[in-house]
This record gives C-alpha cells, sequence and structure tokens, in this order.
C-alpha cells in the first residue's frame, strides 16, 4: 500500500536537502560544539575544562558526582596543565513521595546538591560560584536488598543529572570570561 502524499514520502535527496539546510541554519546562528572539532573556541573551552582539578572523594556521594563529573569536563583524559580548583559541598535529602493509605511509603525523591566555588590557582580568587540541584525518584519495595540497590542507582543518576549541571553552568562561566 502506497503512502499518501505528502506522508512518508519524501525522496532520500529531498531529506539530504533538508538535512544539509538544517545544519546550515545551525552554522549560521553560531552553534560550535562543546567536544566538537568545529574551531579553535571548542577546543580552548575543552582545555579550560580539563584544566579544573575536582575535590577527592570522601564518601559515596562525592564519589558518585567526582566520576561523572570527571566524565563531563574532560572525558578524552587530556592532560593539560592544572589552572583552577572546584571546590564543593555536596548535601543528599530524601523525601517521602508516595505514601498508601496504610501510611507505609512506596516511592523516594532523592535531592543531590552541590554547591561550588571554582578558584583560580594563579591568584586564590574565586572566579564562579553557584549551586546545582537534582532529583531522582525510587520505588521502596519494602525488600532491604531491592531497597538498597533502588536508592544506590538513584543515587547514581542524581550525581550524574548534577555533574552535566555543573558542566553546563562551568562552560557558560569560561563563555563569559571569553566574550569579556
Amino acid at each position: 500500500m502506497r503512502a499518501p502524499d505528502g506522508i512518508g514520502s519524501r525522496s532520500p535527496m529531498t531529506r539530504r536537502a533538508l538535512v544539509a539546510s538544517g545544519l546550515a541554519l545551525l552554522a549560521g546562528c553560531g552553534f560550535e560544539p562543546v567536544y566538537g572539532t568545529a574551531g579553535e573556541p571548542a577546543r580552548t573551552l575543552r582545555s579550560e575544562l580539563a584544566s579544573i582539578e575536582l575535590p577527592e572523594a570522601n564518601d559515596y556521594r562525592t564519589f558518585e558526582l567526582r566520576n561523572a563529573l570527571l566524565e563531563q569536563i574532560n572525558p578524552t583524559r587530556a592532560s593539560v596543565p592544572t589552572r583552577y580548583r572546584l571546590d564543593w559541598r555536596v548535601g543528599r535529602r530524601i523525601e517521602n513521595l508516595a505514601i498508601q493509605v496504610d501510611a507505609v511509603v512506596t516511592r523516594q525523591d532523592l535531592t543531590l546538591a552541590a554547591t561550588y566555588a571554582l578558584i583560580d590557582l594563579a591568584d586564590g580568587s574565586v572566579v564562579d560560584r553557584g549551586r546545582v540541584q537534582r532529583t531522582a525518584s525510587f520505588n521502596i519495595r519494602r525488600e532491604p536488598f531491592s531497597d538498597l540497590v533502588a536508592r544506590e542507582d538513584a543515587e547514581r543518576r542524581a550525581a550524574a543529572a548534577v555533574a552535566v549541571a555543573l558542566r553546563q553552568q562551568l562552560t557558560a562561566h569560561f563563555e563569559r570570561q571569553e566574550g569579556a
């Protein structure tokens, strides 16, 4: 059966033209990938992010956050001189989300928050500071092992989300510095 005109009947040439015009629009608006190879600004931003020293992990939540942030700011593990230090305080809060009529909790929210300061090692000054927080939910099944696994998974998901938000904040900082 043939699709009606206009629905799924585009030729491969038309699709290529649409993709090419979309890419041309992105290039025209100044879009540059953070980790791409499009030009020098991306490389500068990449090296700025890679030059951040992260604090050592002292518990499970900072271990997960540190590893997730390392993947975000230096995914290729490039060796660059350290120019900045990121100091942070990480907090965690768990709240009951779903409570049955018999007062049994069946779902919880785990919120991970990081208050950070980016310190320039050349003069010790704080060049950026902020706070990010993300929430991950998990089910409570009243089975000790599955509850522990669900909570640890929520912790990993929240840490990954906080790491992405931190990278976005740090990227915005370096882009503001580049434009100044």
